[in-house]
């Protein structure tokens, strides 16, 4: 809660660390988890695997850029560098194809990675498979949004509020 009134203070960089150490105590902190996407998300980053020539890449990063984000560039996807940023540079927004969201939920040892500051996972380029979708869904949460047509197109998404998986 302290974290809270920090962030309505501006006082961003104290109400992370604040929410960081509740999630230190109990990682499932109903209050610390918020805390610490609204701290993160007046300061996005982005982290693009995507190849650069492709109209994806380059509207997921104009998104950023826009409202004076971070973008990290990966020059190739690498499962195990796409976590360790994750957690290291707490990113918030990830692009990806939905054959790059298998390695990332594949990985015995996930829970060791800190994922609490995701809070967008792009998908375009192909149809995500339910099976895959279901367990990241359980894995990351309520974060993806999947887009198409943006090459041929103004493009079309389907946004995480409509994301449901069917039993």
């Amino acid at each position: 809660m302290y974290a809270f009134r920090h962030e309505e203070c501006n006082r961003i960089d104290e109400a992370e660390k604040l929410a960081r150490a509740a999630l230190e105590v109990d990682r499932r902190d109903p209050w610390a988890h918020p805390a610490v996407a609204h701290c993160l998300e007046a300061r996005g980053r982005m982290l693009e695997v995507m190849p650069m020539f492709h109209a994806g890449a380059q509207s997921s990063m104009l998104g950023q850029m826009w409202r004076g984000g971070e973008i990290h560039i990966h020059r190739s996807f690498d499962p195990e560098a796409v976590l360790r940023a994750i957690q290291n540079d707490r990113i918030t927004h990830l692009h990806l194809v939905p054959l790059m969201v298998q390695p990332l939920i594949d990985p015995p040892d996930l829970d060791r990675y800190d994922l609490a500051s995701l809070q967008t996972i792009l998908y375009a380029a192909a149809p995500m498979p339910v099976p895959v979708l279901k367990r990241a869904m359980e894995t990351f949460g309520p974060v993806f949004v999947n887009a198409w047509g943006q090459t041929e197109g103004t493009g079309t998404a389907l946004p995480k509020y409509l994301h449901a998986v069917e039993e």
